[in-house]
């Protein structure tokens, strides 16, 4: 009877016990509960690497059918730039000296002419003569009678390998056309660009 009695009160001493093992993280670390817009996990880069650009109330401009650099040293302001990652006002560019994957995203208000229509998009270069358009980042908008000022955004990944990280000559840039007139960005928003990789590459950069 003793030998039922002490079985049963090891048991129900095990129960708990169990519990407190199998209900914590085996891994003490938190775990992580938020997702980028493409759906993966949130993992803050160990390398920060940031550079923004914000038109002030005038803006910037692009004037042609053809698409144009955002730039202007007077009215577009870097801000908050960490990192290896340089951005030109003057040259409306983002200079990135670190491989891995970036995020780059751009907002504004654009105004333009009645019955204009407006393209925004994102692109990379190495010689400033060529660019890449990153698909993604492409926005299209009508400037209709009582609309002209619409507010636009787009967004896009792009990956650096290490050779081109160290030729240091790769830009990103923000590029703007109109079909008829002139489109301006003003007011808040910009240029931001981040290195979305969790951790340093082996090698630099």
């Amino acid at each position: 009877m003793l030998n039922r009695f002490l079985a049963l009160f090891l048991a129900l001493v095990a129960i708990p016990a169990l519990a407190d093992t199998t209900s914590g993280p085996i891994n003490p670390l938190p775990k992580i509960d938020i997702v980028e817009t493409n759906g993966t996990a949130n993992r803050f880069s160990n390398d920060p690497q940031i550079a923004t650009m914000i038109p002030d109330a005038t803006g910037v401009t692009a004037a042609t059918t053809a698409f144009t650099v955002f730039k202007d040293g007077t009215h577009l302001t870097p801000l908050a730039i960490r990192g290896a990652l340089i951005a030109n006002s003057t040259q409306g560019t983002v200079t990135i000296a670190r491989s891995g994957l970036y995020r780059a995203r751009y907002y504004c208000s654009a105004l333009g002419t009645t019955a204009d229509v407006s393209t925004f998009d994102l692109a990379t270069t190495v010689d400033d003569i060529s660019y890449s358009e990153i698909a993604s980042s492409v926005m299209v908008v009508d400037h209709l009678t009582g609309i002209l000022t619409v507010p636009v955004s787009g967004e896009g990944y792009f990956n650096v390998s290490t050779s081109t990280a160290l030729a240091g000559t790769l830009h990103l840039v923000w590029r703007g056309k109109n079909s008829a007139h002139t489109t301006t960005c003003a007011g808040g928003g910009g240029l931001i660009v981040e290195r979305v990789d969790q951790s340093q590459p082996a090698a630099y950069p």
